[in-house]
Formats: structure tokens, C-alpha cells, sequence
């Protein structure tokens, strides 16, 4: 994706809340952190993580993730057989061991290998990775800041605020991931600086 491509992606993406789906910038789930930090809130709630079938949906075999990607409404009041989409890759951060992918899951055995990361559980990851630099330095700031010189000082308590050029609103953010990678360098350099003292 060229530049212009991504300014008019972004400005498109910018019309609609961050989400969790596969056919969205998978930057959308690690801006979600930071619109966590920007609001003050602790803590972020994921309903499922290997959301892989719907016993709806499918009620008499089970679906392969891997080639249809689309999460459907399970339970409720949808009707058996009823495909209800729910949204591509909602509730699927890990996905089952490749082999369960070709061998019939309906055979009984159990299958110990580990699941497979994915793109989205990795930005999740680093998301929060980045909630707990701001954290740590803003605990760092409370315990050193003394130490600092009054333009340090200021500098640092700047960078607990998430700028606009990474998110603006819940529906205004980057898709870029340079706003947020250049930000979190800046935060990892005040953090050197305050774990010396």
C-alpha cells in the first residue's frame, strides 16, 4: 500500500469504532490500548480468544477456521444450521494446532499441539506492551522526577499524553504504525533516563 493509498484508508477507517476483525488494519488492535491509557481505563475484557466454530451454525461438524474465516452467531435464538455471520475472525486470537486444520475432529482423539498465534494476538500483545511502558513511566516519573530538570520534567509528563497523530477519538486513529513505534521509542528513551537515578 502506497502513501495515498493509506491516507485515503485511514481517513475511510477513521468513519468506524477499532475492532477486532481480520479484514481491518491489524493496528486497530493495538491502538486499542492506547485509547484504554487516553481514557484512563484499566484493564480490556476479550470475550473469547479460540472462538472457532459455532455450535449453531454447524451444529453436526465443526468448522475449519483456517478456511472459512467468518465467526457465526452461536446460541440465542438463531436457529440451527443458521449461518448468522458475526464478524471475520471475531473471538479468534489463537487458532487450533494445523493438524486439527486436516485430520477429522470428529475422530475422538485429542490433539495435544500448541495452537497458532495470529497477527491480531501478536498487535493485541504489543498494545499492551505499550500500556505498560506509559505506565511504568509515569510510576518512574512519580519516584525520579524530582531529578529531572524542570524541561525534563515537563518533556516526560508530555508523553503520557497519546497524541492526536496516534489517535484522536474512538473513531479517529492511525492505521500508520510509525506514529505509535516513534511515540513508544520516546517513552523507552525517558524511561532509560529515569531508571538511571
Amino acid at each position: 500500500m502506497n502513501h495515498k493509498q493509506l491516507q485515503l484508508f485511514s481517513i475511510y477507517e477513521r468513519s468506524i469504532y477499532e475492532t477486532v476483525f481480520i479484514n481491518h488494519p491489524a493496528t486497530e488492535l493495538r491502538i486499542w490500548h492506547w485509547q484504554t491509557w487516553q481514557r484512563d481505563i484499566v484493564g480490556t475484557l476479550i470475550w473469547k480468544v479460540n472462538y472457532w466454530y459455532s455450535g449453531t451454525a454447524f451444529p453436526n461438524h465443526f468448522q475449519n477456521p483456517y478456511e472459512d474465516p467468518m465467526s457465526y452467531v452461536s446460541g440465542g435464538d438463531s436457529k440451527l444450521k443458521f449461518k448468522l455471520k458475526f464478524g471475520h475472525g471475531d473471538g479468534r486470537f489463537i487458532y487450533p494446532p494445523l493438524s486439527a486444520a486436516v485430520l477429522d475432529l470428529n475422530d475422538g482423539k485429542p490433539n495435544f499441539e500448541k495452537p497458532v498465534s495470529s497477527i491480531c494476538w501478536e498487535m493485541i500483545w504489543e498494545g499492551a506492551e505499550d500500556y505498560e511502558m506509559l505506565y511504568l513511566l509515569r510510576d518512574l516519573l512519580k519516584r525520579n522526577g524530582n531529578k529531572l530538570s524542570a524541561t525534563e520534567y515537563q518533556t516526560a509528563e508530555e508523553l503520557l499524553t497519546v497524541p492526536e497523530s496516534i489517535t484522536k477519538s474512538l473513531s479517529e486513529f492511525t492505521i500508520d504504525p510509525r506514529p505509535i513505534l516513534k511515540h513508544r521509542t520516546k517513552i523507552a528513551e525517558m524511561i532509560e533516563k529515569l531508571n538511571s537515578y
